[in-house]
């Protein structure tokens, strides 16, 4: 199901965890704030994202390509999707660094899910080794470099 822009800012606002399944585009201009979330209605870019408060902001699950990819003339200034979640607020965001295959994103979701809400209990601070344990089931069964490299873990 494809949403709007001001339904996902409206989700952003009352939920704690978000995840956002769609198609990540990095700056490509001199305006990192261009980094966008392709929705059903257009573009959800840093510039509007950074207009709202988020005050139940925990987790990000970027589930999108090149969350974490800039315009490579500034990066430096390490300006992306992944870090504009941090910026208002999120603590924890998982993100990839450039494409990946379609087919990753459910199975790499559900793994990670499955172990943050291991006991029943939702617990961010197990993201990162949710992350690992995936990456390392994918890279065990003999999955290429290509499908296991991109995501990442980010935490403030």
């Amino acid at each position: 199901m494809m949403h709007s822009q001001r339904s996902v800012l409206e989700g952003m606002k009352t939920c704690h965890w978000i995840h956002l399944a769609c198609h990540g585009h990095g700056s490509t201009s001199n305006n990192p704030s261009e980094c966008a979330f392709a929705l059903a209605d257009g573009k959800l870019n840093l510039a509007e994202i950074s207009k709202h408060s988020f005050p139940h902001a925990e987790f990000a699950f970027l589930s999108a390509c090149d969350t974490v990819s800039g315009d490579v003339n500034y990066a430096a200034d390490g300006i992306h999707l992944a870090a504009g979640m941090m910026f208002v607020g999120y603590r924890g965001v998982i993100a990839t660094m450039w494409p990946m295959p379609d087919r990753d994103g459910p199975f790499i979701a559900d793994a990670v899910y499955t172990e943050m809400l291991k006991g029943g209990k939702a617990d961010v601070s197990r993201a990162a080794y949710a992350l690992h344990h995936v990456v390392k089931q994918l890279r065990v069964t003999g999955a290429s470099f290509d499908r296991w490299i991109p995501f990442i873990h980010m935490r403030v």
